[in-house]
């Protein structure tokens, strides 16, 4: 639905449109009482989100990242192919963690720097924004 509405105003401008299961939310896991999830996620806040793996199948921040680096193998593959210029502009539209992720992959930020961060709002934006000196945020 996210995507529908940032097309619109653009499609005679999109280059590829692909749905990307590398994006997805991270999995919280099989959690089927509330008070457990809210448990959960207490302690992934004194854990840190990195490394807290939810319990009953869930991913840890760091299962999303590894899952984030391997589609900016991808990413970068597409672009080359399809002889991206340099006033290109991809739109990854996903969830509030896994954008972060992806930042922090693309940005090499540390455990530390992403620790520090905290996810944009619903609906809300991540702008990297390419610079003579590399990317920035």
């Amino acid at each position: 639905q996210t995507l529908d509405h940032l097309l619109q105003p653009i499609s005679s401008q999109v280059l590829l449109v692909r749905e990307e299961p590398r994006l997805r939310e991270q999995d919280f896991g099989n959690f089927q009482n509330y008070e457990a999830v809210q448990r959960a996620k207490r302690e992934r806040h004194h854990f840190g989100r990195f490394f807290f793996r939810f319990p009953h199948g869930g991913e840890s921040g760091a299962d999303v990242f590894d899952r984030v680096s391997a589609f900016c193998g991808t990413f970068l593959r597409d672009a080359q192919q399809m002889g991206r210029r340099d006033d290109t502009t991809a739109i990854l539209v996903t969830h509030g963690i896994t954008a972060r992720l992806f930042v922090m992959r693309w940005l090499h930020w540390t455990v530390e720097d992403f620790e520090r961060t905290e996810n944009p709002p619903n609906c809300g934006i991540l702008h990297l924004k390419r610079t003579p000196m590399g990317y920035r945020l």
